[in-house]
């Protein structure tokens, strides 16, 4: 089991669960706490023992010691997204994307990528759930889904939140010199 939260107290970290049958688990928390009625990318990497996060593309936190057994793979809990697994701890907020990398990305991949659309066959890319569109898995495996709690689409949220998610084409940045104008394509979620 291994589950990406934010606490009721807007803490942001990661319970980490691990050796099933010794019922192992690590909770690691970010330092960061989240302002409250606001849209932020988040990312967490791990390799070995470190671990990074992420706020808007912004390392927020470094831990390192991490314990290194991986996340059990025998399916006693599902994935996932918005509540801890087999449990009913429910985020309360919104999510409009997840994506689950089998390797390590870098912060400058999280910066170029976090506003971006991906295509569903990038390489590493093993889970994509772009559910401003539907619930499907975009990634090649197309793991399926069934529905648990409030669940919206992006086109359903009627959100009055300030700091709207958009998606850049493929990744791309933009560099506006002062004094110039330049037209970028962009789309927002709903």
């Amino acid at each position: 089991q291994w589950s990406m939260y934010i606490s009721s107290s807007n803490y942001f970290g990661v319970y980490k669960g691990y050796d099933g049958p010794n019922n192992f688990y690590q909770s690691i928390g970010s330092g960061y706490i989240l302002p409250a009625n606001e849209w932020h990318h988040l990312a967490v990497t791990w390799e070995g023992t470190d671990m990074w996060f992420y706020v808007d593309g912004v390392e927020v936190n470094h831990y390192e010691n991490a314990a290194p057994a991986p996340v059990p793979t025998d399916d006693t809990y599902p994935l996932t997204i918005g509540r801890r697994a087999n449990e009913s701890q429910y985020l309360n907020g919104w999510v409009c994307e997840a994506r689950i990398w089998d390797h390590v990305r870098t912060q400058d991949e999280i910066v170029r990528y976090m506003n971006a659309e991906v295509d569903g066959n990038s390489t590493g890319l093993v889970g994509y759930w772009p559910l401003h569109e539907d619930y499907n898995d975009h990634s090649v495996y197309g793991v399926p889904y069934s529905l648990s709690g409030n669940v919206y689409l992006g086109a359903q949220n009627n959100s009055d939140l300030d700091n709207i998610p958009y998606l850049l084409p493929d990744g791309e940045n933009y560099t506006v010199a002062p004094s110039s104008s330049l037209t970028i394509p962009f789309k927002f979620w709903n």
